[in-house]
């Protein structure tokens, strides 16, 4: 048998190792808050109830085998308590994450406060509320989001958010969002983003050494924006967007060193009359490889300052 810390140690037993963190489990359908949540068998029926058992640095883990908007409020915040968690749905499917979450008031689900570094969120159906995105960062760094789908959460109310990823305050240096979907509402995608897919706001050439790596983006209004950014790396993404100049990728002026190469952008079965890749910032501020549009193997595009 395994013994963890919850358990007595016994003769001929194989104990924890000391360096693995400990392993909560949610079932939002059939949880409850008064288990241990230590066992699949036992799950906690929320994530929110679930971090208050995590201990900040200790790298331990929550399971989601299912999630619904049993949460008591929203949005779920992470914060230094957090430092180093992380948060698993478990996907059933090769497609689609099956751990549908989205809130039922205006709020994005997760929230990343001030000391919240060193997270990880994969496998969720993510929507949001309609003024704010499905995930934001706000005074957090070293985060990474990977494998979910934003925009869409199974169409159930409340999905129609803003931004996917919106990181709002800043500074989020080292934030890395990869293998995600995000869902727009511009070309029948089937989900409900109304504006860009990742959208920084954050002030100060923020954020810093963020990588935004082989993510599709479906209808967004702009796939990626970055009205701050310094030394960010926008590499292999995948853009079906509108024919209208910068809807792929938009550095706006305040963008300083940021990479952006290898990424490909459609629009229908045509090829794209407007540049989907827009800098506004100075020539030379930014560095632009081979980006990619219209048809498969089209042209090559490189962005050059408004």
């Amino acid at each position: 048998m395994i013994v963890t810390e919850f358990g007595a140690s016994q003769i001929n037993s194989v104990t924890r190792p000391p360096g693995l963190g400990r392993v909560f489990y949610v079932d939002g359908i059939n949880g409850n808050n008064n288990n241990n949540g230590v066992d699949p068998g036992t799950p906690f029926l929320t994530i929110t109830h679930a971090l208050t058992h995590v201990v900040a640095d200790h790298g331990d883990y929550i399971i989601v085998l299912n999630s619904w908007q049993q949460e008591p409020a929203w949005p779920i915040t992470l914060n230094g308590n957090h430092r180093r968690c992380h948060i698993i749905g478990m996907t059933f499917e090769q497609s689609t994450p099956q751990c549908y979450m989205t809130p039922t008031d205006d709020n994005p689900v997760f929230l990343f406060d001030s000391g919240a570094y060193f997270i990880e969120i994969a496998g969720f159906n993510l929507g949001g509320g309609v003024s704010h995105g499905c995930i934001e960062i706000g005074s957090a760094q070293n985060n990474w989001i990977h494998h979910c789908w934003f925009g869409h959460a199974d169409q159930l109310a409340g999905t129609t958010p803003l931004y996917g990823v919106w990181v709002n305050v800043g500074p989020a240096h080292g934030l890395c969002v990869d293998h995600c979907v995000f869902l727009g509402d511009q070309v029948d995608c089937g989900g409900g983003i109304s504006a860009n897919g990742i959208h920084t706001t954050g002030g100060g050439q923020q954020p810093k050494w963020a990588t935004f790596k082989k993510n599709v983006f479906l209808g967004c209004t702009i796939g990626i924006y970055l009205f701050y950014g310094m030394t960010c790396m926008i590499l292999n993404n995948k853009f079906a967007c509108p024919d209208v100049q910068g809807a792929a990728i938009t550095l706006d002026t305040n963008c300083v060193a940021n990479v952006v190469d290898g990424n490909s952008a459609m629009e229908g079965d045509i090829a794209m009359v407007a540049n989907p890749y827009l800098d506004n910032n100075a020539a030379n501020q930014n560095h632009w490889g081979a980006n990619y549009c219209s048809l498969a193997g089209g042209i090559a595009n490189v962005a050059l300052p408004a």
